[in-house]
């Protein structure tokens, strides 16, 4: 199944995109993911909060532009949600999850 890398912020995958929906759950808008950056003491944690709105499980792989490298993948049953930490301590506050997200 097709996988569909989305730059957000803080959005739900939906606005403005035109994918297939049964290949893509990003397409569908029922995948959304809101970055934060909390300040850590000395320095910003870059955090993604990912949530399976779908009636189907998920797999998404995630990666920032600050963090290309590794992918994180995070398998969702439906209506679950996790948060994935890229990095700790960053002198920025400043950065883009990216998201690529199939159906297993």
């Amino acid at each position: 199944m097709g996988k569909w890398p989305l730059s957000l912020g803080a959005a739900l995958l939906c606005g403005g995109v035109t994918l297939d929906a049964s290949s893509a759950p990003e397409a569908t808008g029922c995948v959304a993911v809101k970055s934060s950056a909390p300040f850590q003491g000395v320095g910003y944690g870059h955090l993604a909060s990912v949530t399976n709105n779908c009636e189907k499980s998920v797999r998404c792989e995630l990666w920032t532009d600050v963090d290309p490298q590794p992918h994180h993948v995070v398998d969702l049953e439906p209506k679950a949600s996790t948060t994935v930490a890229f990095r700790r301590d960053s002198p920025s506050r400043e950065f883009r999850v990216q998201v690529s997200c199939q159906f297993p």
